[in-house]
């Protein structure tokens, strides 16, 4: 799947610790597609935030997120690790049996997927029915569900492309869905209310399923349907801890919304939690993207014994990556009062405060995602799946103390705690390489104490956006003159990208 970038002579990489090494350029080169497509989200999501809530208003943008969090926690239950599978063994398949062989997998894997998801979206709609089946009515429940049953089987799809190495086409779905989601949701919802939101959401899949199979028809073939469940099962093994780690992050990150409902019975605690937790999600997964693409890196530099580059990289990575987090925050702490109301509407002033609770939480999740990243280089895929159990029942159990109490403030709450029992488990299952990095972090973190003064800006747009630039300013100052963040160091990077633009 990796391509060894074009030679340059101008260029006498990993000869000079200045300069960037073969590694990172062949890492950030390989990824740039994926990269291109996560980046253009974030506008899309700016839009999004900035029309739908207002549009909708807070009771029906509630009753919206609600459903489409058990749209995304029923997907992930019946997703098998589909996309894992398919980039392990689809490119060895095609080097053995060629194409004959990808079309029986392909063909064999989408009917036992559909017989799955069939028996799967019947069980959730009479569950549907019995939880919700006097706040919804029927037409609502059948629309979520089979837009369930779209969204699986297209994941398969999507999953083959992957394998298959056309990143393009795979890495497009996520734009592709936020785009057709904002306009037909404001259209939808116009003529129809909730549930022409509802219909928007079947709408979507629809069409991303119809073209998941259009860019894959080739690798269809009626002849190949072989309902042979044995001969999916090590498939299906290699896939499963995938799986449940997949179940367990999408709980984690959609459940919120659902307790939210359970103890409040008030779908404007549910807008006014989930649309920080969007951004919240969003944002850290753009930045966590980066050590995602560490590991082919670190896999190499470890198998040809370069531990202390390994070390040297991977602290490198904390430290910008909680400097990152740390901004952000900052920027939300300080010009996010006077923004929320202009930017989404008065009705939504109360995210402040589960938004700033959030965005504070993301130093662990970046501690934390370098200790999965290890768990992958280290083949230790269960410590991942032990930290990811803990961070989940920590969760679960804080935000059934919280939320009576809290509302939608104790889901955020929570999810900082489990960020922060994910982060401790990582580091104590990975206590050798990851020690360095955690002092890093609280370093870099703690650096942040600056924020105290800009804090008065706040309430102003002007003002506020004059303090994040003060904040910004003497927290780079103050990172740079203690020697936590180096010119070389961000050369480095810049020259990846450079290099990786110019491949």
């Amino acid at each position: 799947m990796l391509t060894r970038p074009k030679p340059n002579a101008g260029n006498n990489v990993m000869r000079d610790k200045g300069n960037v090494s073969d590694e990172a350029i062949l890492t950030t080169k390989n990824l740039s597609k994926i990269a291109a497509f996560k980046a253009a989200q974030y506008p899309l999501l700016a839009v999004f935030m900035m029309l739908v809530p207002r549009t909708l208003g807070a009771e029906i943008y509630g009753e919206y997120v609600l459903l489409l969090s058990i749209l995304t926690i029923a997907d992930a239950l019946i997703n098998f690790g589909i996309e894992e599978i398919c980039a392990r063994f689809v490119p060895e398949m095609e080097m053995r049996g060629g194409v004959a062989e990808v079309r029986r997998f392909y063909s064999s894997m989408l009917l036992v997927k559909a017989i799955v998801d069939i028996v799967a979206v019947t069980g959730l709609l009479l569950l549907l029915k019995y939880i919700y089946g006097d706040r919804f009515p029927n037409a609502y429940l059948i629309a979520l569900v089979s837009t369930v049953f779209l969204r699986d089987l297209q994941n398969t799809a999507y999953a083959l492309l992957f394998g298959l190495n056309k990143l393009s086409r795979f890495s497009a779905r996520d734009p592709i869905r936020r785009a057709l989601s904002l306009g037909l949701v404001l259209l939808l919802v116009h003529f129809y209310g909730l549930f022409g939101a509802v219909l928007a959401m079947f709408l979507v899949e629809a069409l991303l399923f119809s073209l998941g199979f259009y860019w894959t028809r080739t690798y269809l073939a009626h002849s190949r349907f072989d309902l042979k469940p044995r001969s999916l099962m090590p498939y299906v093994q290699f896939g499963f801890i995938f799986y449940l780690c997949w179940v367990l992050t999408n709980i984690w990150q959609r459940v919120g919304n659902v307790l939210i409902d359970k103890f409040t019975h008030d779908p404007h605690q549910v807008a006014i939690f989930d649309i920080p937790n969007q951004i919240f999600i969003i944002t850290l997964s753009g930045i966590l993207t980066l050590f995602s693409a560490l590991v082919p890196m670190f896999v190499k530099l470890r198998m040809s014994g370069q531990e202390e580059k390994l070390m040297r990289w991977s602290r490198r990575m904390v430290k910008y990556g909680v400097a990152l987090c740390t901004i952000i925050f900052a920027g939300f702490a300080i010009a996010g009062p006077g923004l929320i109301p202009w930017v989404i509407g008065g009705e939504y002033s109360d995210i402040y405060r589960n938004g700033a609770v959030l965005l504070m939480g993301g130093v662990a999740f970046v501690v934390a995602k370098m200790g999965i990243v290890f768990s992958i280089v280290y083949n230790k895929p269960a410590r991942y799946f032990a930290g990811l159990t803990m961070a989940v029942a920590s969760f679960l159990l804080a935000a059934a103390v919280l939320i009576p109490r809290l509302q939608s403030m104790g889901a955020a709450v929570a999810t900082g705690i489990s960020g922060v029992v994910l982060a401790v488990a990582m580091s104590a299952f990975f206590k050798e390489q990851m020690i360095h990095c955690v002092r890093d972090a609280i370093l870099v973190a703690g650096a942040a104490v600056v924020i105290i003064p800009f804090l008065g800006f706040r309430g102003g747009v002007v003002s506020g956006l004059v303090g994040f630039l003060g904040f910004v300013l003497v927290y780079g100052l103050l990172l740079a003159t203690t020697g936590l963040v180096r010119v070389r160091e961000i050369k480095e990077i810049i020259e990846a990208i450079r290099q990786r633009a110019a491949s």
